[in-house]
């Protein structure tokens, strides 16, 4: 009985309504899309920026893939040296490679000079 009128004094609890106001979806402004993105055609991307970043990416990891198991194979004091003498050399033929590729480092570091 008294949870009866308790209740009735309070109220019952209301519905929550949410408001959302519409807004129609539009394109981007030129002004938001950089131009080097505005005029790039989808083979020029693939070429450009999304082969060359699974080049880096795939590089890195057969970097870590060789040093971990040249130094697994081996035993001793060469167990350090040797790994990272060949991951060395493997950085440079495969920065070699990206050059004759691609003809750059721009993509990651601008067209600033690293020296």
């Amino acid at each position: 009985m008294w949870l009866a009128t308790w209740s009735s004094e309070l109220g019952m609890a209301r519905k929550r309504q949410i408001k959302v106001e519409r807004v129609s979806a539009t394109e981007p402004s030129e002004e938001e899309i950089p131009k080097k993105y505005r005029d790039e055609s989808w083979g020029d991307w693939f070429k450009g920026s999304y082969a060359k970043w699974w080049y880096v990416l795939l590089c890195v990891i057969i970097d870590i893939f060789l040093a971990l198991e040249i130094s697994r194979y081996l035993s001793g004091s060469w167990a350090y040296f040797v790994p990272i003498i060949v991951v060395l050399i493997l950085v440079m033929l495969e920065i070699y490679l990206f050059h004759h590729l691609w003809g750059g480092l721009d993509f990651l570091f601008g067209n600033k000079r690293l020296i």
